[in-house]
């Protein structure tokens, strides 16, 4: 084993084959893997795919794409996610997603930087409707009734 902090040179290989081609071609990716087991980068020869920085505590914090593509990952005291943030090519399609939780880790809160990546008509996690079905929660959370949009008029399920 060597020292600590010290590398291992470690060929790691990733095999690729395109769908419905005989025979594949293959892309070898080789990585130098660290005694921490975590890797630092993913590399096409001289290319580099993605790179990756840890903090003391072995959790993520960066992914650094080929293309300049980052993510950020943000931590509580507890280490649970506290916010992800994705800074694509533009300042225009970047987005901070950011998480309240309470102590047993359950996420109370969220919010976001960019409302192009949300998703519509949806209420407390769950789909209100479709533009064809509506659909309508209990307490418990669980699906209570469908309602579907006809030409006639209004069709309803009830769940029970």
């Amino acid at each position: 084993m060597p020292p600590s902090g010290a590398s291992i040179a470690t060929p790691m290989v990733v095999l690729f084959a395109p769908p419905g081609r005989k025979p594949p071609r293959f892309m070898s990716l080789p990585a130098t893997m660290p005694s921490t087991g975590r890797p630092p980068c993913w590399r096409n020869g001289t290319v580099s795919l993605a790179s990756y920085a840890y903090d003391d505590l072995s959790r993520r914090t960066t992914v650094t794409l080929g293309n300049t593509t980052t993510t950020t990952y943000g931590y509580d005291t507890q280490s649970a996610l506290a916010s992800l943030s994705h800074n694509l090519t533009g300042t225009a399609q970047d987005n901070t997603w950011s998480y309240t939780r309470n102590q047993v880790q359950d996420i109370k809160a969220e919010s976001w930087t960019n409302d192009s990546y949300q998703w519509a008509g949806y209420t407390n996690g769950n789909l209100g409707g479709d533009g064809v079905w509506s659909y309508a929660y209990d307490l418990d959370n669980l699906l209570s009734r469908n309602l579907k949009s006809l030409d006639s008029g209004w069709s309803t399920m009830t769940n029970n």
